[in-house]
């Protein structure tokens, strides 16, 4: 997903916009959500060794070619079968 329809999904849950980026460094941190790059492999935080810099470098650098994704290991629990 772009950061934008999380941005969206977050506004319809309440999350006001002053917090977007608080709550996508938790679930970026948490392990949550990954980032891919292209057709890259997602990059989560325990690859790099929960260091948020990293992958926020990572997200800064390659913004456009970004794509937020979902950590499969939480898909059976949300019923999910999609990364982006």
């Amino acid at each position: 997903m772009s950061e934008l329809q999380l941005q969206t999904l977050l506004t319809e849950h309440g999350v006001p916009p002053s917090e977007y980026e608080h709550v996508l460094e938790f679930l970026l941190y948490f392990g949550f959500l990954g980032i891919r790059v292209g057709e890259d492999v997602p990059l989560y935080i325990y690859d790099v060794g929960y260091d948020l810099s990293i992958l926020r470098a990572v997200y800064r650098k390659k913004h456009r070619a970004a794509r937020l994704v979902l950590n499969p290991a939480f898909w059976p629990a949300l019923e999910a079968g999609i990364t982006d």
